[in-house]
């Protein structure tokens, strides 16, 4: 189990920033250069309580995706290899639970990810680089792979999303992102034109509607987060 850090933060409330450049490390990519390799797992989450990740989530809120910067399988907090990620910024447009203040920039990250091969490649086992190529036939692998997980969704930039957080820091307090939990179950779209009328200081309204990633359809943001 890994320690987490407590960094004291100021409460000085930010003015939400201005959009800045669209940047999507991802849309440069021809999609006809990468592989997509599905992973799968189990997964102690108990979902039939619709409010079990704000509920076990220490911070939530709703997002708007300034970036994607890429994707990395070297976690640099914990300086190791882990299962690859997309890393980003993103802005808090309107708290819901823990300590983020409305108009804060910060850093994200989430599972999943496009990565050149042989990045990919650092990340697995002998057993697994074995499995890989066995998988394709020998042949030499190039271009880039996609890491998804099970029937997760893709993050888009300048989407905005209700999602559930944990804060991650390193042991020397330099580096700090917050960590996107519970795949297609944690990242849930707002409707766009309601996510426009959020403001600093009001209370969320329980007629927001969020996207069911199941179904497809939209519903109330009351069914997965409980409005006080």
């Amino acid at each position: 189990m890994r320690t987490q850090t407590k960094q004291i933060r100021t409460k000085t409330r930010p003015l939400l920033s201005k959009k800045a450049k669209i940047i999507d490390a991802y849309a440069s990519i021809n999609k006809d250069d990468i592989a997509l390799v599905k992973s799968e797992g189990d997964t102690i989450w108990y979902l039939n309580d619709s409010y079990y990740f704000y509920k076990t989530s220490p911070i939530v809120a709703i997002v708007r995706i300034d970036s994607i910067g890429g994707g990395r399988n070297f976690n640099p907090i914990h300086n190791q290899y882990v299962s690859p990620q997309t890393v980003g910024r993103m802005t808090i447009i309107q708290p819901i639970k823990g300590e983020v203040e409305y108009g804060e920039q910060v850093s994200y990250a989430r599972l999943g990810a496009i990565l050149p091969v042989e990045d990919y490649l650092k990340g697995l086992s002998k057993a697994e680089q074995d499995k890989l190529n066995h998988l394709n036939k020998g042949n030499k692998l190039s271009g880039y792979i996609k890491s998804k997980f099970a029937e997760d969704i893709d993050i888009e930039v300048d989407k905005t999303y209700l999602v559930f957080l944990r804060r991650d820091i390193s042991k020397d307090g330099k580096i700090a992102e917050y960590v996107m939990e519970g795949m297609q179950y944690g990242m849930r779209e707002v409707k766009d034109s309601q996510a426009r009328e959020l403001k600093a200081g009001t209370k969320i309204s329980s007629n927001i509607e969020i996207l069911n990633n199941e179904t497809g359809t939209w519903e109330k943001i009351s069914t997965a987060v409980e409005i006080k």
